[in-house]
């Protein structure tokens, strides 16, 4: 039980960083310089790393990457890497409900295909 308790917040903190990096790189896009020379690239680099969220999800994802050594020790990596695939509906769902994206039936049963995947994955 305890090697699903290791997936399961490598799953939900690694779909959750991954949220809350599309919200703050959104918020910071009006303050970032245009990507057209190297020292503007730096410019946004310094504005996006001193940014405390991004430092917080940097470190929120560093927990979801240290769960996931813990989750390799417990599982076989064929069987735990296909049951990370959770984490693209989970992120598909918050596209949907938290970003109001447009999902389309083509995404829809593209993520219905990867939940039988891991379903399958699961019961071998």
């Amino acid at each position: 039980m305890e090697k699903y308790l290791f997936l399961l917040i490598t799953i939900v903190v690694t779909a959750t960083s991954q949220i809350a990096l599309k919200m703050t790189i959104g918020q910071l896009m009006p303050q970032l310089p245009e990507m057209n020379s190297f020292t503007n690239l730096l410019k946004a680099a310094f504005i996006v790393f001193k940014n405390w969220q991004i430092l917080l999800i940097l470190l929120f994802s560093a927990l979801g990457f240290f769960s996931w050594f813990l989750t390799l020790t417990k599982f076989e990596l064929s069987h735990a890497f296909p049951l990370m695939a959770v984490v693209y509906i989970l992120v598909l769902l918050a596209s949907w409900l938290i970003f109001k994206e447009n999902i389309s039936s083509l995404r829809i049963a593209g993520s219905l295909l990867i939940a039988l995947g891991v379903f399958l994955v699961a019961k071998s």
